[in-house]
């Protein structure tokens, strides 16, 4: 979806809020380092180039609609992301 929006996240603690906003130009807020997760199978977790935290799910919920924010890399579940093929 071409839309102009990047995840970014304005600050540097963990707990700050990631969110989307339209793209600006070196700006290290909106910069992320794909990483793969050492034995588990399309696990990346995403390194924030302005903080060097990691995004991880607010409180390790498990349900539709949680937050996502920076967090310190715990190498935990919660930290992990995959990507799938779009299903039609």
């Amino acid at each position: 979806v071409k839309t102009g929006m990047v995840l970014t996240a304005r600050g540097k603690n963990a707990g700050t809020e990631a969110v989307t906003a339209r793209r600006q130009a070196k700006d290290d807020s909106q910069l992320w380092k794909p990483t793969p997760v050492p034995k588990v199978r399309d696990g990346l977790k995403f390194v924030h180039k302005e903080s060097e935290l990691v995004l991880a799910v607010d409180g390790k919920a498990k349900t539709a609609g949680a937050r996502i924010v920076l967090w310190a890399d715990e190498n935990d579940s919660s930290q992990w992301f995959a990507f799938f093929p779009q299903i039609k």
